[in-house]
């Protein structure tokens, strides 16, 4: 039993151990299991996150689906916007009728030209490779480039080298016009004008000096004559009042005879005390309201109750005896009393009285004390001895008398030596400003003008390169259209989208929206152009249009500059302009000269097609009819050489007969005859109802080859029209009123 027990015991440890470590292997299969349900529910859940992601693209394909829908219904309204009645193409099919090869070739279509959206805003995005025109201008866009056509390889080389040369020049001459202009040219000029502007103020004021002085001394002259002749009249007046007529003086002066119309007969006036008096007094008044003027101005001590003295603006002249004698050149008061007795006189007397007493005051004085003694003195008792009568009487040797003549002259002689101050003044300014000017011209001037002649010749260049277009180009007209319907309703679109980017170019601003704007306009732009030129080469391959080569090479040559000038416009505000010009000028010209030829061809190829009944022989006589179209078209619109790069010219037309000097010459250079004589030859042989079997040049064989027959391209005569059927005429206007002219 013990044993027994002994054993129990020692087995319950053993047991409690092994219930241990089965505990733990139920834990760690636990563990397992759970670890294997989290990674079956990750995996769920991962599954099921699939499964939500490739819904939801499902959901976005089928949102994208409308919207694909909707940018495909977009894409065939820009692409054929008003072609429903001009073309029939597979557009107009519902989709639901759509194989699914055609929907896969739509999607795949759409893809590219996704593709195409997004090189073209990439494109856009990305500034043009020459440095920015902020600095120099839109003279620095590729002006070589824009025009890669020349009509032989080594012209266009020569052409290209040359043009090269010049826009680096411009390109220098424009990077240094800031400094330049800054420093050499402003410099210059502010000081050439400072020169002229400086002496010939200088030359006016010296004139108006000199002037003023010869004007002031000739007042001076004028009234010290006048005070000479005054106080000759107070004399002849006082011995007039004095001794009447009888005396022999008097009596030669009033003398009907005599030149002199101012003494009158005072016979009743004899020896009139009184009068002479107051005649006396008068003077002497006379003569202190002018000295009163002279010393203190125009104040209330000058005033003399005198009309004319105090009238005169004295104040700023005090004790200047020369200004005022140039107021005083205005009519005095009569000296005589009543105012009966002037009125008598009839005569208006203008006294110039002078202030000048300077020197002769005293004389003046002296010939007042010797009137009043003398009138004091009875006529019977009056002595010839007597001193004061003596001095009135010998007026020419009187005192007073030889003083004002004195006065007079002294005036006389400074005024001449003022007369010429002011001549040699006037000629020494006037030689100083010819010298001046002179070297301001040579030295200051003269060195502009290469300057100046730059700048013009940059302008002058930059105009011819990208001549300045009319917005009234931009507006379609008779002269876009082609004859083919389709071809100018692309073309209007694109010239609508080229106005209103000239027009945003027009009033540009800084702004964000602007840009915006105007990149989107750039875009549909663009996008537009490719889809025209598509169309434009499948019209040409469906039509096999001869020059097919030369009108792909134009498209991909305007596509390229449009979109790099393009870039330049979004990029380089400073350039809009310019680069605006640049593209009217491109495209238009591609209108009216590529685009119109080849509208010609087609309204041709199209018209024989509808007419089953035409010969081979016309068939093969019409691309010598579009020829010749053709090239009378574009004489008709006078394009000149210089708008001809750029443009392409079919070899074939360029090496047809040419006209020179009366003379047809075929592509040998060897001269067919006159003009006149091909005229009139083809005229006699051309056999309309015949369609034209044969024509004979002066001096060769009769052609019944017509392939091999060389058509005078710029032939205008009657044969040249009659080659031309009216039936294929319908599609083409201008060509129909040439048909119609000739059968009229």
């Amino acid at each position: 039993m013990s044993q027994t027990k002994q054993n129990n015991d020692s087995q319950q440890p053993q047991n409690i151990e092994k219930q241990h470590s089965l505990q733990n292997i139920d834990e760690e299969q636990k563990k397992k299991q759970k670890e294997k349900e989290n990674e079956k529910q990750a995996i769920q859940s991962k599954a099921k996150s699939n499964e939500q992601e490739i819904g939801a693209e499902n959901t976005q394909k089928d949102q994208k689906k409308p919207n694909k829908k909707k940018k495909r219904k977009n894409r065939r309204i820009l692409e054929n916007d008003n072609y429903e009645d001009l073309e029939q193409d597979n557009d107009n099919i519902s989709e639901d009728q759509m194989s699914e090869e055609s929907k896969k070739s739509e999607e795949q279509e759409e893809e590219k030209q996704e593709v195409e959206e997004i090189e073209i805003s990439n494109l856009l995005e990305v500034p043009p490779t020459p440095p920015s025109p902020s600095t120099a201008g839109a003279s620095h866009f590729d002006v070589a480039e824009l025009n890669t056509h020349v009509k032989s390889e080594r012209e266009y080389k020569e052409w290209q080298r040359n043009l090269r040369h010049a826009v680096e020049e411009m390109q220098n001459k424009t990077t240094k016009f800031p400094s330049v202009a800054n420093v050499w040219v402003v410099g210059r000029i502010v000081v050439a004008m400072f020169l002229i502007i400086g002496l010939s103020a200088g030359t006016i004021i010296t004139a108006i000096i000199s002037l003023k002085q010869t004007s002031n001394l000739g007042n001076r002259i004028i009234l010290g004559s006048c005070s000479t002749s005054q106080i000759l009249l107070m004399q002849y007046l006082s011995l007039q009042l004095l001794f009447n007529t009888n005396f022999y003086p008097i009596n030669l002066l009033i003398n009907q005879e005599s030149s002199s119309p101012i003494f009158i007969d005072t016979s009743y006036l004899l020896n009139d005390q009184q009068l002479i008096q107051q005649l006396i007094q008068k003077a002497i008044k006379y003569a202190r309201g002018t000295e009163s003027h002279l010393r203190y101005g125009s104040t209330e001590q000058s005033i003399t109750n005198d009309i004319l003295l105090d009238k005169l603006k004295t104040k700023q002249v005090e004790g200047d005896y020369e200004s005022l004698d140039q107021l005083m050149l205005e009519p005095t008061e009569c000296l005589l009393d009543p105012p009966e007795t002037c009125e008598q006189i009839q005569q208006q007397r203008n006294h110039l009285v002078t202030s000048q007493y300077t020197g002769l005051d005293s004389l003046f004085q002296q010939f007042i004390s010797d009137l009043m003694h003398i009138s004091m003195i009875d006529i019977s008792e009056l002595k010839i001895q007597d001193d004061r009568f003596l001095r009135l009487v010998s007026l020419g040797n009187n005192d007073l008398y030889q003083g004002n003549v004195r006065y007079t002259k002294e005036l006389h002689q400074i005024a001449q030596q003022s007369l010429k101050v002011g001549r040699s003044n006037i000629l020494i300014i006037t030689i100083v400003d010819v010298v001046v000017f002179f070297v301001v011209f040579l030295f200051l001037l003269v060195p502009l003008r290469r300057f100046f002649s730059d700048v013009v010749d940059q302008t002058k260049l930059l105009n011819e390169l990208v001549p300045e277009q009319k917005n009234e180009d931009l507006q379609w007209s008779e002269k876009y259209v082609s004859g083919y319907g389709p071809l100018d309703m692309g073309n209007k679109q694109i010239l609508t989208l080229l106005s209103s980017i000239v027009e945003i170019c027009e009033d540009r601003d800084e702004g964000v929206s602007t840009s915006n704007v105007l990149r989107v306009n750039a875009q549909n732009l663009l996008q537009r152009m490719k889809i025209q030129f598509n169309r434009e080469l499948n019209w040409m391959e469906q039509n096999e249009f001869q020059f097919i080569e030369d009108h792909k090479q134009e498209h991909k040559y305007i596509l390229k500059e449009a979109g790099y000038l393009l870039r330049f416009l979004i990029h380089y505000p400073d350039s809009s302009l310019v680069i605006s010009n640049a593209l009217q000028l491109f495209f238009i010209n591609h209108i009216i000269y590529s685009d119109q030829s080849m509208g010609i061809y087609i309204n041709l190829v199209k018209s024989i097609q509808k007419d089953d009944g035409q010969s081979q022989q016309q068939q093969q006589l019409l691309q010598q009819q579009y020829l010749q179209q053709m090239y009378l078209q574009q004489n008709e619109d006078g394009l000149p050489y210089e708008m001809n790069q750029g443009l392409y010219y079919p070899q074939q037309l360029y090496q047809q007969d040419m006209m020179q000097d009366g003379q047809y010459y075929d592509m040998n250079g060897e001269a067919l005859g006159d003009i006149a004589d091909i005229d009139e030859t083809g005229q006699n042989n051309f056999d309309f109802n015949n369609q034209m079997e044969f024509l004979q040049y002066p001096g060769q064989d009769m052609m019944n080859d017509v392939n091999q027959m060389q058509m005078p391209m710029q032939m205008q005569g009657q044969f040249g029209q009659d080659m031309i059927d009216p039936n294929l005429m319908q599609n083409y206007p201008q060509m129909q009123m040439m048909g119609n002219q000739q059968y009229m």
